[in-house]
């Protein structure tokens, strides 16, 4: 595994944030590191230091020494993750790093073009900043937009509506004036944003709260980590239920893969379940090589949730994939789920052989760090 992420958190007591260095026997290896401060639910405060694994085996373990130093300052990149505001509206519309957009909020519901603003949807970009590497309105498959969220079948009570497809007047709308970003610094940054499902109507039916933190990781790579929570906030049981091409987290590349869908190929863990029609059981994760604008784009996604019956991940030729659950919510309940998407940009051709050949090149596993007192 190379480029791996790592975060480690200090509970109570933390050491200070200013200087912070992450260091291993051979001193030759550098790091670059983040320190966030912030305060638990109970009113505490909390320090993650975030820095990047540069080489690790998988299953492997290290020990790392902390300490506080300006020397580890030198190493580090000027290039630094930040929000940036729409002039339209004084909240952050997206993360950049170095001058140049990685992550861009699509959202803003309009009554009167349904159709055009009926979902809260995320833009990632390369190389390009004039071309996402997603795709956006319009084009086949208009409800496919970026990173995007739904369920085909979501029943509350006796009523059952599409908040995937969105045709009859199912609504994903954004609580803008809560967007926030945070975390923001050489090595991450994230972006949380709050949004309720509805019918055009004051009654909610699914509170979700969305986190993406993107990394800095290999160079040219968009290692990206999503979190959802859905709250039900009303009296009524919902069941969010559908099929692994309708419902879940999904990632929508740009209309340009629908040329080549032919020779997109994907590669699948040996003891996953090929059960038709492009979906995935007993697999938590896939690699994709698609031909990319002279080169080739590689993907990767990763449920990062429990292992459980109902979990199924599909990919389409034409550029979609993703990961599929069902929740039941009884009133007051909530549900989750956490995914890691890949995409980097190669000039030349990627030959994919096999999932397990490529899974340490393309997905990093997550790394869980810990201090011991």
């Amino acid at each position: 595994m190379e480029w791996a992420p790592v975060t480690v958190e200090w509970p109570g007591e933390a050491p200070a944030a200013e200087g912070y260095w992450v260091d291993v026997a051979d001193p030759a290896r550098v790091r670059p590191y983040q320190v966030e401060t912030s305060r638990a639910p109970d009113g505490s405060v909390v320090r993650r230091l975030h820095f990047v694994e540069v080489q690790l085996a998988a299953g492997a373990t290290r020990e790392y020494r902390l300490g506080g130093s300006a020397e580890g300052a030198k190493a580090e990149s000027d290039e630094a993750f930040e929000g940036w505001r729409s002039q339209s509206a004084q909240a952050a519309s997206g993360l950049q790093r170095g001058g140049r957009v990685w992550l861009q909020r699509i959202s803003g519901y309009r009554p009167g073009e349904h159709e055009l603003s009926f979902k809260v949807y995320d833009h990632i970009y390369g190389h390009d900043a004039d071309r996402p590497l997603t795709k956006g309105l319009g084009g086949q498959f208009p409800h496919h937009r970026g990173l995007f969220l739904g369920w085909n079948q979501a029943k509350r009570g006796e009523l059952t509506h599409d908040f995937w497809h969105g045709r009859t007047g199912e609504v994903l709308e954004e609580a803008e004036e809560k967007r926030e970003v945070f975390g923001l610094g050489k090595v991450c940054g994230s972006m949380r944003t709050h949004s309720r499902w509805h019918l055009g109507s004051e009654e909610t039916w699914i509170e979700e709260t969305r986190t993406v933190t993107l990394w800095a990781t290999a160079p040219g790579r968009r290692l990206f980590d999503v979190e959802v929570r859905l709250v039900n906030p009303g009296s009524k049981h919902v069941a969010l239920r559908g099929d692994p091409h309708h419902a879940g987290l999904h990632l929508r590349l740009a209309s340009e893969v629908e040329a080549v869908a032919k020779e997109v190929v994907w590669a699948w863990p040996e003891k996953s379940i090929d059960q038709g029609n492009d979906i995935r059981a007993g697999a938590s994760a896939a690699i994709g090589s698609i031909p990319w604008r002279g080169g080739s784009l590689v993907v990767g996604m990763q449920d990062q949730g429990p292992a459980t019956a109902d979990l199924r991940l599909c990919a389409r030729g034409y550029g979609r994939f993703g990961v599929f659950r069902e929740f039941e919510i009884p009133p007051g309940g909530e549900a989750a789920l956490r995914v890691r998407f890949s995409l980097e940009e190669r000039k030349a051709g990627f030959t994919l052989t096999s999932f397990e050949d490529a899974v340490h090149q393309v997905l990093p596993q997550r790394v869980v760090a810990r201090v011991i007192p």
